[in-house]
């Protein structure tokens, strides 16, 4: 892909990119309907739409569970957040 500076809004890069994100964006919607639906919703006309709620706890507490995980990696609780 190539880049020009000149010209280039952000609404319209990120209008270009549709077709480069859409494969991405629909595994993350599918994905999000079994683990969190609040996470990445779907589009919707409406200002708010209905959520359907898994019935099923799994998918959610993996991801709780990695996303602290990760956090307790990244900002370990022994060392200082500010140096």
């Amino acid at each position: 892909m190539e880049y020009s500076a000149q010209g280039t809004t952000a609404a319209g890069r990120y209008e270009a990119l549709v077709s480069s994100r859409s494969t991405y964006d629909r595994e993350a919607k599918e994905s999000s309907k079994l683990t969190i639906p609040s996470l990445i919703p779907e589009q919707t006309s409406g200002t708010r739409a209905r959520i359907k709620t898994p019935f099923q706890a799994t998918g959610s507490r993996g991801v709780n569970s990695l996303s602290n995980k990760l956090l307790m990696t990244l900002l370990p609780p022994s060392t200082s957040f500010l140096n």
